[in-house]
């Protein structure tokens, strides 16, 4: 065995690579309730998914938030599906000036996670703001 049989071997165990497996993110159809995005890329053979922060905002600020959730967890698990990622609010600012928006965004960054983890995500991405005097 050479040194880079070895090194990717290591490589391997380290990320774990025989539990990995491939998804896509939801976002490719960002313009579609998630049910609706679920149904478009389990029908081209998806089982494993990504959810997009567009979907959790778009559940988030939905007039039946609720229906939402359980039309999804529904599809999910009638064809015994995977959400192993989400990306919460990208464009959350908890270091925010001004109070009030730091607040905002620290509780719409709590209501995602809570729905994700309705959806068995184990990986949640805050990707959130940290600059001030931007805002």
């Amino acid at each position: 065995m050479d040194e880079n049989e070895i090194g990717r071997q290591v490589v391997d165990a380290a990320l774990g690579k025989e539990n990995m497996f491939p998804s896509i993110w939801t976002g490719m159809y960002a313009e579609l309730p998630l049910p609706e995005a679920l149904r478009m890329l389990y029908a081209c053979g998806w089982q494993r998914f990504e959810i997009s922060t567009e979907h959790l905002v778009s559940i988030e600020t939905s007039d039946d938030p609720e229906s939402l959730i359980e039309e999804t967890l529904l599809f999910i698990q009638q064809h015994r599906l995977s959400t192993p990622q989400a990306h919460a609010l990208l464009h959350a600012n908890v270091a925010a000036m001004d109070k009030q928006k730091r607040e905002q965004d620290i509780q719409r960054l709590l209501y995602h996670i809570e729905i994700a983890a309705r959806f068995a995500v184990k990986t949640l991405i805050p990707a959130v703001v940290a600059l001030t005097g931007l805002d």
